[in-house]
């Protein structure tokens, strides 16, 4: 066993001398910061804000569709007008093709006119020529005394003395129903058609 060095006490301490204190290091604790608690953002509720887009949405389409719709109904309405203008066109073109149509029957008609007329005064020509003639105007004498409005109510008319049916049978019905009333002209003619049928013997004077 080792012995204390002379003048030391047991245990190492030294008589009446105090040991240094030694101090510990002091450690700092490590300064743990509380969390700094942040107030809450006070947030709009998100549902009030959606409606709002929504209604505004909603509206918006059906805006647009009222626009659409009166976009529809006008151009119906266009189409209207436009049928309708085409049918008064139509109806116009039918009116003007109905004038046109009966302007060329009016000209028909004027060149007809004209034709028969021709045609008259050629065949009236002819008899009036043959009427000239001595041997008519020998017979004309001898049956009327050359008086074309004669009626004496015995049954023949005109100067050529024509009876009823004599006068009938040619052609006189479409200058008048009895010969008296017809134009000298007119009686020469059917006297003609009747001696170019017949010759000279309807007649006694002949």
């Amino acid at each position: 066993m080792a012995q204390a060095p002379d003048g030391e006490a047991p245990g190492g301490e030294a008589p009446g001398v105090e040991a240094p204190v030694v101090e510990a290091p002091v450690v700092a604790a490590p300064v743990v910061e509380a969390p700094v608690a942040q107030a809450p953002v006070a947030q709009a509720p998100a549902a009030p804000a959606a409606a709002a887009a929504a209604v505004t949405t909603a509206a918006t389409a059906v805006q647009v569709q009222a626009t659409y719709a009166e976009a529809i109904r006008a151009a119906v309405a266009a189409k209207w007008r436009y049928e309708a203008a085409i049918r008064a066109a139509v109806a116009a073109k039918m009116r003007y093709i109905a004038a046109i149509q009966a302007n060329m029957r009016y000209i028909a008609a004027i060149q007809a006119n004209m034709r028969a007329r021709a045609a008259a005064s050629n065949q009236f020509s002819a008899s009036e020529s043959w009427a000239s003639s001595w041997q008519a105007q020998s017979v004309i004498q001898c049956e009327s005394g050359g008086n074309y409005g004669i009626n004496t109510g015995n049954g023949y008319y005109g100067a050529w003395q024509f009876d009823y049916g004599t006068w009938l049978s040619n052609g006189g019905g479409q200058f008048a129903p009895y010969a008296h009333l017809a134009t000298p002209a007119q009686q020469n003619y059917v006297a003609y058609q009747t001696w170019l049928a017949r010759g000279w013997q309807p007649w006694a004077c002949a």
